[in-house]
């Protein structure tokens, strides 16, 4: 336990990518919130992009610094782990969301007009977004294309559109992170008790059942994490409600001390 404080102590600074280059070894699908912290303490320098008033210029200069940014990650990006594990290599998919969000603001006015061309743009972009991910020199220069268009599809498609404004998708789509953070334990602690249950059936029955028992296992924990945790945590003044909360705890107590005392 004493070898792991270190890496908690790296860990609870998001600086464990950093200092040990790699995952942290407490939590290691944290990694990835380090890089997030690191896109919040750059994001005042970037938003600078959006006092660039012609919209066109603005986008040129977006698309500029996308491509040099996959150009220098060629040079320095391979065999530095301390740089793949920073915003230095996921930079290009916070400024395609900027992209995205400039389009959406100016050109559409938050809200996009919808037709099926762009069911069938989204219908053969997904395969050819997985058939990307096997190349890894198309993934690198096509995947935040795709991403890119992907999302235009799910705003301007009519059946995409649908399908992604559904409540339950937006439900599971807003826990998330939640459901990122700690599935892996979910599933180390529920599969110990599901396994049991179709071992010995056929390989893709038993996947199935497992698929679905641990699934719905997920969703339950992670949900309630979700609700009692990040949830509260995504208002600004949570700091302020957690205290009056830790204070209406103990306020009958002391009412009650008060009260003996005047007895």
């Amino acid at each position: 336990m004493r070898s792991l404080a270190p890496h908690l102590a790296a860990s609870l600074s998001y600086l464990h990518n950093l200092i040990y280059r790699a995952q942290s070894s407490v939590i290691g699908v944290a990694w990835s919130l380090e890089i997030e912290v690191q896109f919040y303490i750059i994001v005042p320098i970037l938003t600078l992009l959006f006092a660039v008033k012609n919209k066109l210029t603005r986008r040129f200069i977006l698309l500029a610094v996308i491509i040099a940014i996959l150009s220098m990650q060629i040079l320095f990006l391979h065999g530095n782990p301390r740089v793949s594990l920073s915003i230095l290599a996921y930079l290009q998919f916070f400024l395609i969301g900027f992209l995205l969000a400039d389009i959406f603001v100016v050109d559409w006015r938050e809200n996009p007009s919808r037709n099926f061309y762009w069911d069938l743009v989204g219908l053969a972009a997904w395969p050819l977004l997985f058939l990307i991910l096997h190349d890894p020199r198309l993934n690198h220069w096509l995947f935040p294309g795709m991403v890119f268009i992907l999302y235009v599809a799910a705003f301007r498609g009519w059946i995409l559109n649908r399908i992604f404004v559904n409540r339950w998708i937006t439900a599971i789509g807003g826990m998330c992170y939640s459901i990122y953070l700690i599935h892996y334990e979910v599933i180390s602690a529920a599969g110990r008790f599901t396994r049991k249950i179709s071992e010995g059936l056929p390989y893709w029955l038993h996947l199935g059942i497992q698929t679905s028992l641990v699934g719905i296992t997920i969703l339950l924990i992670c949900g309630l994490y979700f609700v009692l945790l990040e949830k509260p945590c995504m208002r600004r003044d949570w700091p302020q409600r957690f205290w009056k909360a830790i204070q209406s705890l103990f306020a009958p107590r002391q009412e009650n001390f008060e009260n003996e005392a005047i007895k």
